[in-house]
């Protein structure tokens, strides 16, 4: 088995800071409960030592462009 390197989830963290940081009263119930799948998603990559880089990527560009993007 290859060693693998940890990814770097810089990205991802500051995402996830500015995701947490959000106010949900000011946005719909709706939109809001998918933002917390979204987040709770990345937040389980961001917690997986395993983690690939790719699928780190994809969690900052879901929590951009699919959450924070379209809350409303």
């Amino acid at each position: 088995s290859s060693l693998s390197i940890p990814s770097d989830k810089t990205a991802l963290e500051s995402a996830l800071d500015t995701a947490n940081g959000l106010d949900a009263s000011r946005y719909t119930a709706a939109s809001w409960a998918e933002f917390q799948q979204i987040i709770d998603a990345a937040q389980a990559v961001y917690d997986d030592a395993n983690a690939t880089a790719e699928q780190v990527a994809e969690q900052v560009t879901k929590l951009e462009d699919d959450g924070i993007d379209k809350l409303d």
